[in-house]
């Protein structure tokens, strides 16, 4: 292992993360489980590194830790473990926090922190959002046997996975407590670090929530989870890819269309904003309804929607057979012109 000089600061650098992570993570910010997860996984891939390296982890103090070794880090994430410009960047927004919170508690290593947080995202190619059409959602759920309790939870299930457009694990949290079955139906949603929404329901996804109540014998303020398996456990989100994809096989075999789609429990969230966004909703509907903190991410939804694209190209006014010829018959400064008035 390699023995590093004392540092003037003591503070050491396995403490800080015990701090991070007890303190910051979990009662500060109230980060999700699966945010937990990740960062968790972030700072167990940079130790193993450091121990590659022959870095001795209980001698290493905060101002050891210098930009870089995180930046060699990263090199190490993408040459050796193949990871992609987004994964690259979720460690580094991980890493990026962490040194935050360091500089807030620890204001003697204010500078080698900035310098940390000054270390760039790399620009990752936007990936193109896959998306089911309406015939095709539908295609799925007429697949359902709903004859018996399982087909019925499953309609249940995508059907609120379609109306809200909420992530897998949000959908499983809903419990009898958090629905409002009225005239003007609604479903609370716990979405990332902890935040609150309300959703409308569709009458008929009203009406499908309130008979699996009754038919678990729920009662209406129970906090038991609406969605669960054969042991009355709460559904997995494992569980929920398993049940999509045996009703994508049957659908697949009517609507050929869906076979060139790879379909996984998310593409119901897309289908449902790219709906949305094709229905003519603002952007800000659209980015609240899904829970979104930024309306950069909600605007990725809009460049994906190739029929609007299409439609809008539509409305040119095609160019008439004669236009080349004359358009090269213009001298330079009458082409200039033409060109400012396009």
């Amino acid at each position: 292992m390699k023995k590093l000089p004392k540092s003037d600061t003591p503070e050491i650098f396995g403490d800080a993360i015990k701090y991070f992570f007890n303190e910051y993570l979990l009662k500060l910010k109230e980060f999700s489980i699966n945010t937990q997860k990740s960062y968790r996984d972030t700072f167990a891939l940079l130790i193993r590194f450091l121990i590659s390296q022959h870095y001795s982890i209980s001698d290493l103090s905060l101002s050891d830790i210098t930009p870089d070794i995180i930046s060699d880090f990263l090199d190490y994430l993408t040459t050796v473990r193949k990871n992609k410009a987004v994964t690259r960047n979720i460690r580094l927004a991980a890493i990026h926090s962490f040194f935050k919170y360091v500089a807030g508690r620890y204001p003697n290593h204010f500078d080698i922190c900035q310098k940390v947080i000054s270390i760039p995202f790399s620009r990752a190619m936007e990936r193109e959002i896959e998306y089911l059409e309406v015939n095709e959602i539908e295609g799925i759920l007429n697949s359902i046997n709903r004859t018996h309790a399982l087909g019925r939870r499953d309609y249940a299930l995508l059907t609120l996975m379609y109306n809200t457009g909420a992530r897998v694990q949000e959908v499983l949290n809903v419990r009898p407590c958090d629905l409002k079955l009225s005239k003007f139906s609604s479903v609370k949603i716990i979405g990332k670090g902890n935040k609150e929404r309300i959703c409308t329901l569709w009458n008929s996804t009203a009406l499908l929530l309130k008979n699996l109540i009754e038919e678990n014998n729920l009662e209406k303020n129970s906090t038991n989870y609406i969605f669960v398996n054969c042991r009355s456990e709460q559904l997995s989100r494992f569980g929920v890819r398993y049940i999509l994809n045996k009703y994508y096989e049957l659908a697949s075999k009517v609507i050929p269309s869906l076979r060139s789609k790879k379909v996984h429990p998310h593409i119901f969230r897309h289908s449902t904003a790219m709906h949305m966004i094709q229905s003519k909703a603002s952007i800000v509907d659209v980015g609240h309804v899904l829970g979104h903190a930024s309306i950069t991410t909600t605007s990725l939804y809009i460049k994906a929607d190739l029929e609007s694209k299409r439609k809008a190209l539509e409305k040119i006014e095609k160019p008439s057979s004669g236009m080349k010829s004359e358009l090269f018959r213009k001298d330079d400064d009458e082409l200039i012109k033409w060109l400012e008035k396009l």
